[in-house]
């Protein structure tokens, strides 16, 4: 399977999937990963500077020293990975499932979370505000069958 990188050579990689594979220390800069299936794999230490990784499942991947400067990961599933120092200045989290995601150490200078949703699971860095910046606690999150909230007064 190939891996396409905009403005780069296409990554080969072993396999028909992207599910439960080890793709560390791949330079997979601007990686044209959006839609993919690609729960359980480990990128540790991999550069996805600038790649677009929106509308994936990455539920239980490990991207511990990733590097994810710039990257749209826009409403990806990212339930249960593992980010941990991994370096996210300005990447766009918009909408992303972080629920129960291990985000300790990580630099998020700059990113993006509008509407992500995270539970009392997710694990954020010291000193960041996940509501400051944008991000819905699981319980604060409408469901489409919710009633519209009136104002008390």
């Amino acid at each position: 399977m190939k891996i396409e990188c905009v403005g780069g050579t296409p990554v080969e990689v072993t396999g028909s999937s992207l599910i439960d594979v080890r793709l560390d220390g791949l330079n997979l800069h601007r990686a044209l990963l959006d839609g993919q299936e690609m729960g359980g794999s480990s990128f540790i230490g991999t550069d996805l500077r600038g790649a677009f990784i929106s509308d994936a499942d990455m539920s239980g991947c490990t991207l511990e020293r990733a590097s994810l400067i710039t990257a749209f990961m826009l409403r990806t599933v990212l339930r249960g990975a593992i980010l941990t120092n991994c370096r996210a200045i300005g990447c766009q989290f918009d909408g992303a499932d972080l629920r129960s995601t291990n985000l300790e150490g990580a630099d998020l200078s700059g990113a993006s979370f509008i509407e992500a949703i995270y539970n009392s699971d997710t694990v954020w860095p010291s000193g960041f505000d996940p509501v400051v910046a944008g991000s819905l606690l699981e319980a604060d999150r409408p469901t489409p069958d919710s009633p519209p909230q009136t104002p008390r007064g």
